[in-house]
C-alpha cells in the first residue's frame, strides 16, 4: 500500500485485500464446518475401536478354549490313530478319507 502512487492504486489494493479477507473467512468457515463433522465421526471411531478390543478379547477367550479342548482330546485321538491298547486300528477303507479345502468353494471342506 505504501508504493501507491494515487488514490485508483490505493483503491485498488484495498480492493485485493477486501478480496483476500473474503477468502480467509470463507476458508476458515469450510474449516469450522469440517472439524463440525468430523467430531460425530471420531466419537464413532473410539466407539468401534473399543467395541473391536472387546470383540479381539472375546475371540481370544473362545480360542484358548478350543485349544484346551482339542489339547486334551487330542491324545485320545492319537491314541486311536496308532491302535491303542484295546481299540482296533482304523479300517483301511475309512483311513482313505482325508478332509481337505473345497477348491471350487473356498472355506467349505469335503473328503477325498
Amino acid at each position: 500500500m505504501l508504493s501507491a502512487k494515487n488514490n485508483e492504486q490505493y483503491r485498488a489494493f484495498q480492493h485485493e485485500i477486501d478480496f483476500c479477507e473474503k477468502e480467509i473467512s470463507k476458508s476458515e468457515d469450510s474449516i469450522l464446518e469440517f472439524m463440525g463433522q468430523a467430531e460425530p465421526l471420531d466419537r464413532n471411531v473410539k466407539g468401534a475401536e473399543a467395541s473391536l478390543k472387546k470383540e479381539k478379547a472375546e475371540v481370544e477367550a473362545e480360542k484358548n478354549e478350543a485349544r484346551e479342548r482339542t489339547g486334551k482330546g487330542s491324545a485320545g485321538v492319537a491314541g486311536v490313530a496308532r491302535g491303542a491298547r484295546g481299540v482296533g486300528r482304523i479300517p483301511r477303507q475309512v483311513s482313505r478319507f482325508r478332509i481337505r479345502e473345497n477348491p471350487q468353494e473356498p472355506g467349505r471342506y469335503c473328503h477325498r
